[in-house]
């Protein structure tokens, strides 16, 4: 017998929430993550950038403990638990490291909606306005630790939100905080923000409870455990690369406000209101109250930290992370509404379905179909274009420049064909402090050709990768190190340069200092040369140089 319309409308509209967790919806909750996980399949395929290859280069690590310790090469870091993710599947392809971790990141939110037991309408609700966002979808893939972190964010806001504060704070509590909270940066902070005001509302309530202490306690020391072991991985890499780390204060903040914005699109802004209202925001148990506080506290902690310049703010993956919490909101609103009147509630469900439709839905669609239609949509460098020309050359020398030793160097381990060729002016790629005074204005204002000597003189010791990219971008200047190694090139003898990460046109005007100071030396050196490839921000020219009287 078929229900009635009304039936099944008032079925998938419901905000109710099911008494427990049944296997049916278990069951239905894998199905719809492998349903994602192929919905997103093509962007998997994109090369890796710069970023993750250097990222690569540290794993598999030698021990479990090495995860928890500044990584040995490029001065890179990332929280211990991810670093052991991608430890364990170091060896394998690419583009399956992206599609399980596309389902740890997407299998994370639905175990959070599965938990709260969120009823279908709102997890599809949290599910679309995921996917209407492009950069949640490139972070979710890409082999660093922001999609990861920004999941964990989303499942402490869940925690904060749904928890009974009349329930003790227990054991569960304080290690799924500590494991969330060891995601990433940002989520250790908003751990430490939930968990303060989860002990405040408490408090207020019914005081302190003496079995709750030790278990706090037990958190916040953990915590700031965590805080210790990740100062100690990135301390290294702020100081090593100030030109990504450096504090500019209000130009920072400004940019931060804007990415943190960015999510709220009309439709969405539309749908937060309508929630906000038909949910009750400070009716009942107030749990969307607690989402607008804990958002509110944690957009000021990180504007504090921004404006002190302990927190980078230059570029979006540093905030991705927010995102997590903006993608619960509709499950406060689920909470709020589930105990206020009946209109109540059939208005805020009505309301969802219809902005969820109309918005969340269409845009997210639309960004599926762009995945479809183009698979290297969120591709920054296109390496692969780069090293599978490579792989396909027959053996020859190769003077590495700009980005192309990384990536070389972790393809290699899928394309043995790149093997073959000799690489030349290869730098220590051992994580090294760079000496201080490197950076000093007193320093940079030298001769440049002693910066350039005294920076090519230690090529063979640890940070030798750091004071490369680092002094010569501050300085402006590239045509020494490409000086010295031309130097080290074949003579009269063709060869390949290969350079990745580069910016702009392959000309000797070029905006990008890192192209023109190459070919400058080439011109100044005698060498011919031409491109022989050229692809997104990666290029390999083929030259020649006569010998030197």
């Amino acid at each position: 017998m078929m229900r009635p319309p009304g039936a099944f409308l008032r079925a998938c509209t419901d905000f109710s929430r099911p008494e427990h967790i049944s296997l049916p919806r278990l069951l239905g909750s894998l199905v719809l993550l492998m349903v994602l996980c192929f919905l997103l399949s093509p962007v998997t395929g994109r090369g890796l950038w710069i970023d993750e290859t250097m990222a690569m280069a540290n794993y598999p690590l030698a021990s479990v403990g090495a995860g928890f310790a500044p990584l040995p090469f490029y001065a890179q870091a990332a929280p211990g638990v991810y670093s052991l993710f991608l430890s364990a599947l170091a060896n394998w392809p690419p583009e399956t490291i992206r599609l399980i971790q596309i389902g740890v990141v997407l299998g994370l939110i639905l175990t959070a909606c599965l938990l709260v037991r969120a009823p279908w309408i709102v997890t599809f609700c949290v599910l679309l306005l995921g996917l209407q966002q492009g950069e949640f979808i490139r972070y979710a893939s890409e082999l660093k630790y922001y999609g990861l972190e920004t999941a964990s964010v989303f499942a402490c806001t869940t925690w904060l939100i749904a928890r009974p504060l009349s329930r003790p704070f227990q054991a569960v509590d304080a290690l799924g905080l500590l494991a969330l909270a060891s995601c990433g940066n940002v989520a250790l902070l908003y751990a430490v923000i939930c968990l303060f005001v989860v002990i405040g509302l408490c408090w207020s309530l019914h005081g302190m409870r003496t079995r709750e202490v030790p278990w706090i306690g037990l958190t916040l020391l953990g915590c700031v455990v965590l805080y210790g072991l990740a100062l100690r991985g990135v301390a290294v890499q702020v100081h090593n690369y100030p030109q990504a780390y450096q504090n500019r204060g209000w130009t920072d903040l400004t940019f931060a406000a804007s990415v943190m914005t960015a999510p709220l699109s009309k439709a969405s802004l539309a749908l937060f209101l309508v929630l906000a209202v038909a949910g009750g925001l400070l009716r009942n148990h107030m749990h969307m109250a607690r989402w607008l506080l804990a958002s509110v506290l944690l957009l000021m902690s990180l504007a504090v930290l921004i404006w002190l310049g302990t927190y980078p703010a230059s570029h979006i993956r540093y905030f991705i992370a927010l995102y997590g919490v903006f993608l619960a909101f509709p499950l406060a609103a689920m909470l709020d509404a589930e105990h206020g009147e009946a209109t109540l509630r059939n208005v805020g469900a009505a309301g969802l379905v219809a902005l969820v439709l109309l918005g969340s839905a269409q845009q997210s669609l639309s960004t599926l179909k762009d995945v479809w239609r183009d698979p290297h949509l969120f591709e920054q460098d296109d390496n692969l274009a780069l090293v599978t020309w490579l792989n396909d050359q027959p053996a020859t020398d190769v003077v590495l420049w700009h980005g192309a030793q990384p990536t070389i160097a972790y393809y290699t381990r899928h394309m043995p064909g790149l093997g073959k060729h000799r690489y030349l002016y290869e730098l220590n790629s051992m994580t090294g402090k760079v000496a201080p005074e490197l950076f000093d204005a007193a320093f940079r204002n030298q001769d440049y050709q002693q910066v350039s000597a005294r920076v090519e003189r230690a090529i063979a010791l640890p940070g030798a990768w750091s004071r490369f990219v680092s002094v010569y971008s501050i300085y402006g200047d590239f045509s020494g190190p490409a000086e010295a190694m031309l130097k080290n090139a074949p003579q009269n003898a063709p060869f390949l340069i290969a350079a990745s990460r580069m910016h702009g046109e392959i000309t000797r005007d070029s905006t990008d200092t890192r192209t023109s100071g190459l070919l400058k030396a080439l011109d100044q050196t005698g060498c011919d040369w031409l491109v022989a490839l050229s692809a997104r921000k990666v290029f390999v020219l083929r030259a020649s140089c006569r010998a030197q009287e």
